[in-house]
């Protein structure tokens, strides 16, 4: 009797990660507006007994999220602002460097809600009327992935993957032609970084890692056990799946192809606007040059048959962008589920932790604990620097909750001081 045939099927494609640098200027009355914000995130900052982060609002909002200016730059100088929400983070200074001026990364979270067409034209909307009329969106790294169902990751060989990891240098007249050679030893004492890495949890292969950190790696995980170890407010990717036939049963293995800066020039992707055209071109570089699955025979690796699961993988394609609209509500139920199994366990500790032994009351309530932390939490606010509004205030800012459609981003300093101009 024969096994069956394993049967795999794309669940989901996109767009991971994506950063995007300005090249060019800012103009200089939004230099003046993000100074003035950073020198009230100083002040404010300056002021708290308590050293923590402090982000100050700014009249700025990524779909709906609130922009906060940190107290802050980055990037050892190059970046003098940092902004911030849920959605992207953005990084900018004077473009002394490249003349590259701001530098941008979505969430991934942030573009599976959308997609990432309607994300980056999101982002792009914020950024165009800052800058000086001959600025360009340069693209500096982006992820793609597919996710594969059928495949268990575990039961992958890492020698029945065929790669061209080692690159010399790139053709830039054809990018998909590579000189390869062995790789010289490097210095005494320094290690040479490896072609391949495995990750194992209880024995079982969790990741394999081709070219890490290289300027084009690629890794095949397992999602779900990613998801569940990691990262479980990410839970709705079963949303995706299911809704491209998973059976919520069946093994998940997600392909990720990231590539910076020097791989995407020399594939000719300049623009977000190239990257986004090119998607389909860029994986099936990725999985028909740059590394195969192959069934082994007696000839030489690079003549193997591939395997039907890398047959599904390379004939993915990335037209139709996923979005994810309930992203935002089905995380926060979940987060909410979360803090209030935290909340009711803390609660449980300090009862536990302030009745002697036999001191149980059978008519013990909730809500004669929590009196008994709010009698404690007028010497913590003081201890901490400020009060429990204002922290709820912070962590709604970090959350990207806004209190209303027109919030006054200064609100101490006179608004036609810092105004934009049209």
């Amino acid at each position: 009797m024969t096994a069956a045939t394993p049967s795999y099927r794309v669940v989901g494609w996109g767009v991971d990660t994506l950063k995007v640098s300005a090249v060019g200027l800012l103009k200089p009355d939004v230099v003046a507006l993000l100074n003035a914000l950073q020198a009230k995130a100083i002040a404010e900052r300056d002021l708290r007994a308590h050293k923590g982060d402090v982000l100050v609002d700014t009249q700025w909002r990524i779909d709906g999220e609130p922009l906060l200016m940190t107290p802050h730059g980055g990037g050892r100088g190059q970046w003098t602002h940092i902004l911030k929400c849920p959605a992207a983070t953005f990084e900018m200074g004077p473009g002394h460097m490249n003349d590259i001026s701001c530098q941008v990364r979505l969430s991934s979270s942030f573009l599976w809600r959308h997609g990432y067409l309607l994300a980056w034209e999101l982002v792009a909307d914020f950024l165009r009327p800052l800058f000086t009329k001959d600025t360009w969106f340069q693209i500096s790294e982006l992820h793609v992935c597919a996710d594969i169902a059928g495949q268990p990751v575990a039961m992958l060989q890492d020698a029945h993957f065929v790669t061209r990891a080692q690159v010399v240098r790139w053709h830039k007249d054809d990018a998909l032609v590579m000189d390869i050679q062995e790789r010289k030893p490097r210095g005494k004492g320094k290690e040479e970084r490896p072609g391949l890495q495995l990750v194992k949890r209880y024995r079982e292969k969790e990741t394999l890692t081709f070219s890490p950190r290289g300027d084009l790696e690629v890794q095949v995980y397992d999602k779900p056990k990613e998801i569940r170890r990691k990262s479980p407010d990410k839970a709705w990717f079963g949303d995706i799946w299911e809704r491209n036939g998973w059976n919520r049963a069946d093994p998940v293995a997600r392909i990720e192809a990231r590539a910076k800066r020097a791989v995407l020039h020399e594939l000719g992707i300049e623009t977000v606007a190239d990257a986004f055209a090119n998607l389909d071109r860029f994986w099936q570089y990725v999985t028909q040059k740059w590394l195969r699955h192959g069934v082994p025979n007696k000839q030489q690796s690079s003549a193997w048959p591939l395997s039907s699961w890398w047959q599904v993988v390379q004939g993915v394609t990335f037209a139709d962008p996923l979005a994810v609209p309930g992203e935002r509500n089905t995380v926060r139920r979940f987060r909410e589920s979360q803090m209030l199994s935290a909340i009711f366990g803390y609660v449980e500790s300090w009862e536990a932790w302030q009745g002697s032994e036999g001191n149980v009351t059978p008519e013990l309530l909730v809500r004669q604990a929590l009196r008994q932390i709010e009698a404690n939490a007028a010497g913590h606010y003081v201890q901490k620097g400020t009060t429990f509004r204002d922290a709820v205030i912070l962590k709604r800012k970090r959350f990207g909750i806004t209190a209303g459609d027109a919030p006054a981003a200064l609100d101490s300093m006179a608004e036609g001081d810092y105004a934009l101009a049209d």
